[in-house]
């Protein structure tokens, strides 16, 4: 490794691919923040719903690998945002993700009612 500062390679960030400060000691940096660090961790430990496209799958085993997955349920999410937002999706579909969103808000209101405190 260079001692010299000035003859070492820029780092970058190993997420985000931003520049690193350059440390004058100790262990190089691998992310320049912890959104990036935790960010990383996240898609190193995440278990990705890897689904093919190809694949014939069944719908019902496709919605499980997803939403076992945060990352891959925060990507679902959004591109479904910007298909409604662009007009793409049809009524029929959005009136079917408002059925199973309301579903869905009444069986988590139901799980996770409060009790009362005890001591």
């Amino acid at each position: 490794m260079c001692q010299n500062v000035a003859m070492t390679p820029p780092r970058v960030c190993d997420y985000c691919g931003g520049a690193l400060p350059v440390a004058p000691r100790g262990r190089p940096r691998r992310w320049c923040s912890d959104a990036c660090r935790r960010a990383g961790w996240v898609h190193r430990h995440d278990p990705r719903a890897e689904v093919d496209s190809t694949s014939t799958i069944p719908a019902q085993d496709a919605i499980t690998r997803v939403l076992q997955s945060p990352t891959a349920t925060t990507e679902l999410i959004d591109k479904l945002t910007v298909a409604i937002e662009e007009g793409s999706v049809s009524n029929d579909v959005l009136a079917a993700l408002v059925r199973a969103h309301r579903a869905s808000v009444g069986t988590v209101a139901g799980a996770h009612q409060l009790r009362p405190f005890r001591r």
